[in-house]
């Protein structure tokens, strides 16, 4: 694992002759049960926990979720129970009140418009059902990018089956729709 001390982000706006030369990557040494070589996974931190969910490599799908402890470094992987997602790449994933919204993605399938909800209280998943018609819902896709402000979810662009995408979807996460 890599990862960068952000104390000094804010040296980034100066010129280089000033810049704070601290803010290095440095690889960090992990135990416990890791989801090994991934690509196309998302990573959510809610509080000293960071949950991988997805990706592939090589050989092999992730069809679970890992969670990795910050203060200890220590990896586990978590027992869910619920309609969970399986093996998804190129997936979004946000983070609302403790639950990490997972939307849309590539599955052995194809591409989805789904969203699951991970409940990382109870890891519990709780499947949405995408829908068909163009004017209610954001058509299948993967690479896209998700954010959430206030009780909203965005979603912006990422690939379609048949082309990229350059559109704004808004989704109120407290009713469950589309908007």
């Amino acid at each position: 694992m890599w990862m960068v001390n952000l104390a000094h982000f804010s040296d980034l706006e100066k010129l280089d002759q000033v810049q704070s030369k601290s803010c290095k990557w440095s690889e960090r040494e992990t135990s416990g049960k890791h989801p090994g070589k991934l690509a196309y996974h998302t990573t959510s931190i809610i509080g000293d926990t960071a949950y991988l969910i997805g990706g592939s490599c090589e050989e092999s799908e992730n069809e679970g979720v890992y969670t990795l402890y910050m203060n200890s470094f220590e990896w586990r992987q978590v027992k869910t129970s619920g309609d969970h997602p399986g093996s998804i790449d190129e997936h979004s994933a946000v983070v609302y009140n403790r639950n990490i919204i997972v939307f849309g993605g590539y599955r052995t399938s194809g591409r989805t418009n789904n969203i699951w909800v991970l409940n990382t209280e109870e890891k519990h998943w709780t499947l949405k059902q995408g829908g068909e018609d163009p004017r209610r819902f954001p058509c299948p896709r993967s690479g896209h990018s998700a954010c959430v402000m206030g009780e909203v979810m965005w979603v912006f662009g990422g690939q379609g089956d048949v082309e990229k995408l350059n559109d704004l979807w808004k989704y109120n996460i407290h009713f469950g729709t589309w908007d």
